[in-house]
C-alpha cells in the first residue's frame, strides 16, 4: 500500500485520532479514580496507663487564730523583776521572780491577799493546802493553816532550796483557774523591770481559739458554700469548714472556720499552739473539692451528645466511665483499675479538610 496515496493518508489520520482519544481516556480515568482509604500514612495508637492521683482546685491563703485572754493575778510584791517564765505550768511551777523571790502558780479562783502562816483559816488556805496535797506533802485540806500545813509547808521549802520557815509571803504565791495551762506575763513583767505592786503579772486564756479566713472581695468570691480548708502547723493538718462568713465595712469577708465537729479548729491539739493572743498559720481552701481515684489523660475521654463518656481500651473495645473530678490535664474516674492500658488517639491518618 502507497503510504501517498491519498486513500492511505486519510486512513492513516484516522487511525491516530483514535488512538489519542484513548489515551486521553486512560490517563482521564487513572485520574479521577478515588485514592484507597488505606493509601494513606498511618501511626501506632498513643497509649496510656491508668493511675491512681489525686486531683482538684486550692488556693494557698492565711489563717488567722485568735484567742480571748484576761489578766489572772496582779503582782503583789516590789522591785526589780529578777527572772521570767511564761509557759505550760503546773502546780507550784514558777512564772516570774522579783528582787530573787520566786512567785509560783496554784490552782484557784481566789485571789491570794495575805500572809500564810499557822492560824490562819478561809478559801485561801484551803486553796493552798490542796496544792500541797497535789505535790504529794499533805494528806487533808481542811482550810485551817495548822501544824500539819506547816510541816508540809517546810517540806516543800526544803526541796525547793529555800529556807524551811514554814510561812509564805503575800505576793509569792497567785491563782490561776486552771493547771496545768499555758500562761504569758502581763506587759510589765519583763526582765529588769522594776515592779511597785498592782501590775497586771499573769495572763491566760478566757475562751477556745477562734479560726478566720479574711479575704478581699475577690478572693472572697471563689469560695464555695461548701468550702473545706486545711489549716497547717509545723507536722499537724486540721480539717475545717466554713461555719458562717461575715462582710466587714472595709470591703473584706471574715469566713469563720471550725472542725466537722463545731469544735475549734485545733481540737486536742489546741495546747500545742504558741501562747499568742494572734497567731498566723498557712491554710490551703479547695476550690473544687480533692478527689481520689484510677486517672487517665482528659484526651483519652471520648463525650457522646447525649454526655457519657468512654475510653477505648487497648485491644479497640470501648469502655464506659463515670468522670469524678479533674485537674492538671488529668481526670479521675470510674469504671478503670490502675494498670489498665487506654488509647489517647487510635493512630488513624489525618482526615483531608473538605
Amino acid at each position: 500500500m502507497n503510504p501517498r496515496h491519498p486513500a492511505v493518508r486519510v486512513l492513516l489520520g484516522v487511525l491516530a485520532i483514535v488512538a489519542a482519544a484513548s489515551a486521553g481516556w486512560w490517563a482521564a480515568r487513572e485520574t479521577l479514580l478515588p485514592v484507597s482509604a488505606s493509601s494513606g500514612p498511618t501511626t501506632a495508637p498513643v497509649m496510656a496507663t491508668v493511675t491512681t492521683a489525686s486531683v482538684g482546685r486550692s488556693i494557698h491563703l492565711t489563717a488567722t487564730a485568735t484567742q480571748p485572754v484576761r489578766a489572772l493575778a496582779r503582782n503583789a510584791l516590789t522591785g526589780v523583776v529578777t527572772a521570767t517564765a511564761p509557759g505550760e505550768k503546773r502546780t507550784g511551777d514558777t512564772i516570774y521572780a522579783v528582787a530573787g523571790v520566786p512567785v509560783r502558780v496554784v490552782q484557784g479562783t481566789l485571789p491570794f491577799y495575805r500572809d500564810l502562816g499557822p492560824g490562819v483559816v478561809g478559801a485561801d488556805v484551803g486553796q493552798f493546802e490542796r496544792a500541797l496535797k497535789a505535790l504529794g506533802y499533805l494528806e487533808t485540806a481542811d482550810s485551817m493553816y495548822g501544824s500539819a500545813t506547816t510541816a508540809a509547808v517546810q517540806k516543800w521549802q526544803k526541796a525547793l532550796g529555800l529556807p524551811p520557815t514554814g510561812r509564805v509571803g503575800q505576793g509569792e504565791l497567785v491563782a490561776v483557774p486552771t493547771l496545768p495551762t499555758r500562761l504569758t506575763l502581763g506587759p510589765l513583767i519583763t526582765l529588769g523591770a522594776v515592779l511597785t505592786g498592782g501590775e497586771e503579772s499573769v495572763v491566760g486564756v478566757s475562751g477556745p481559739r477562734r479560726f478566720e479566713l479574711l479575704l478581699g472581695e475577690d478572693q472572697a468570691r471563689l469560695v464555695p458554700a461548701d468550702g473545706k480548708v486545711v489549716v497547717h502547723y509545723k507536722e499537724a493538718a486540721w480539717q475545717a469548714i466554713i461555719a458562717e462568713s461575715t462582710a466587714q465595712e472595709s470591703g473584706t469577708t471574715s469566713f469563720t472556720l471550725t472542725a466537722a465537729d463545731g469544735g475549734p479548729v485545733c481540737g486536742s491539739q489546741c495546747a500545742d499552739l504558741p501562747p499568742d493572743p494572734v497567731l498566723s498559720l498557712s491554710a490551703d481552701l479547695a476550690l473544687t473539692p480533692e478527689v481520689t481515684g484510677p486517672a487517665v489523660p482528659a484526651a483519652a475521654v471520648l463525650t457522646t451528645s447525649d454526655g457519657s463518656t468512654s475510653v477505648v481500651m487497648a485491644d479497640g473495645s470501648k469502655r464506659q466511665v463515670v468522670v469524678k473530678g479533674s485537674g492538671a490535664g488529668l481526670l479521675v474516674v470510674t469504671g478503670l483499675t490502675s494498670g489498665e492500658r487506654v488509647r489517647v488517639t487510635d493512630g488513624s491518618p489525618p482526615t483531608a479538610a473538605p
